[in-house]
């Protein structure tokens, strides 16, 4: 997010604390959304691993953007044994879920390799909602770490 993007988000110009500050409060703006999410929404590539749940077809794994390898007990599976949904749509600039087309058994290990989070730029990618979160953080944060050099005691 940018200067102009937060400007338009928040309706109003930047202060000129906030302008100084802008990459520290966005960086904390994201560090609780992450928290509030109980996910990550920054871009990485890596390898992540789920236990699943004995009698259900789906996995909610957290926010991906593609996948490039699903494994169960160490065995690839392949795109025709499962389909990804972002919540119950299954199409979407992003999704969160794995429902395979059988029923997970006990004890079962999920490995999934993906693209996780939100594309960066230049095709940066966070939903509009999600925005204006990130918006009203970066205002909570401003208000609560006001601070004047000119002031002395």
């Amino acid at each position: 997010m940018d200067k102009t993007q937060l400007e338009a988000l928040l309706g109003r110009p930047l202060t000129e604390i906030e302008e100084d500050n802008l990459q520290l409060y966005i960086d904390i703006a994201y560090e609780n959304l992450d928290d509030l999410l109980c996910t990550t929404i920054d871009s990485v590539t890596e390898t992540r691993v789920f236990d699943t749940r004995e009698g259900y077809s789906t996995a909610l794994i957290g926010i991906f953007r593609s996948l490039s390898a699903v494994k169960i007990n160490g065995e690839t599976i392949t795109t025709d044994d499962y389909s990804v949904r972002q919540w119950d749509k299954r199409n979407g600039s992003w999704y969160n879920s794995i429902v395979l087309n059988r029923k997970f058994t006990c004890d079962e290990e999920l490995e999934v390799t993906g693209a996780w989070g939100f594309a960066t730029s230049p095709t940066y990618s966070v939903p509009s909602d999600l925005q204006a979160v990130l918006a009203g953080l970066f205002a909570l944060i401003s208000k609560k770490n006001k601070y004047d050099g000119t002031l002395s005691s």
